[in-house]
């Protein structure tokens, strides 16, 4: 197996990684009302050999060599849907074509395995397979989607146990997105373990701004929508207005739109990094 930085020669299969942190529209807002802010995706990840059936919803895999292996053995990936790809592909999609065409798939599937809207807001994201451009001509047309816990390097996390249900109840806990970085003014942020320094922490209350196949609002609207959820999103994370702590948030371009990035996360900042979540702790000091 060897890594690839392009994807130029023909390949059994195409693995995508795919990630809730987007280029974003710019808009103009203070520290106090909130920051859309901008980020970039996570690298691609190496392609993989497909030589059988793809695997059931629920079945664990390595992500490197895309083997099957039992959920309570090291494994990177979770089967969240086994599908079979839209219609109306040209013969020789490019890249974009198929993120189009296949991540709103994948990220509703994410949703609906993890139990939870708020899957964005966390360190579990979704992942899709396809065939390549060989095994379309082959007459392939499957679609594999997983989901996957991110590390702080930016890539898959190896891990035991399923995912399946996991944000149900009281999960978003284990599995809030918390970050090094401030979403407020970095292009690219790093998440870390939230009982880790970190001077943001991702709140519960995604926001749906539409479907993927909706007209995207426009910047202004956007910004409008996030500032008045994502206050109140954080006020209630934190069961107080402060005036210590900063409202941020991150939405989704065009491009991202229309694979599916249809929402805003909303991040509560603070000026220097804490080890311990700022959740419930109303008017009291900032922990040290």
């Amino acid at each position: 197996m060897r890594m690839l930085v392009t994807r130029r020669e023909p390949r059994t299969s195409v693995l995508v990684l795919l990630a809730a942190m987007l280029v974003v529209l710019p808009a103009c807002t203070t520290a106090v009302a909130g920051q859309p802010t901008a980020a970039v995706r996570f690298p691609h990840s190496p392609p993989v050999e497909r030589a059988k059936a793809p695997p059931g919803v629920g079945t664990c895999l390595r992500s490197e060599t895309f083997d099957e292996v039992p959920c309570e053995s090291p494994h990177e990936g979770e089967v969240s849907l086994n599908g079979v790809l839209p219609d109306g592909l040209p013969s020789e999609p490019d890249d974009g074509t198929m993120l189009r065409a296949v991540l709103p798939t994948c990220r509703k599937a994410a949703v609906e395995y993890l139990s939870s809207t708020d899957a964005d807001a966390t360190r579990l994201q979704a992942w899709a397979f396809w065939p390549s451009a060989r095994g379309l001509a082959d007459g392939q047309s499957w679609l594999v989607c997983a989901v996957f816990e991110t590390g702080p390097d930016e890539k898959p996390a190896t891990r035991t146990g399923s995912l399946r249900g996991a944000l149900a109840g009281e999960g978003f806990d284990e599995y809030q997105q918390c970050t090094a970085g401030s979403p407020g003014r970095d292009e690219r942020l790093v998440t870390v373990p939230c009982d880790q320094p970190h001077l943001a922490e991702a709140v519960p209350g995604v926001l749906s701004l539409g479907a993927p196949h909706d007209p995207a609002p426009g910047a202004e609207e956007m910004t409008r929508r996030a500032q008045e959820h994502c206050t109140a999103a954080v006020e209630g994370y934190l069961g107080a207005s402060r005036d210590d702590v900063v409202v941020s948030w991150r939405m989704p371009s065009p491009e991202n739109w229309a694979e599916g990035y249809n929402n805003v996360v909303c991040y509560v900042e603070t000026t220097t990094p804490l080890k311990q979540r700022l959740r419930g702790i109303g008017t009291n000091p900032l922990p040290t």
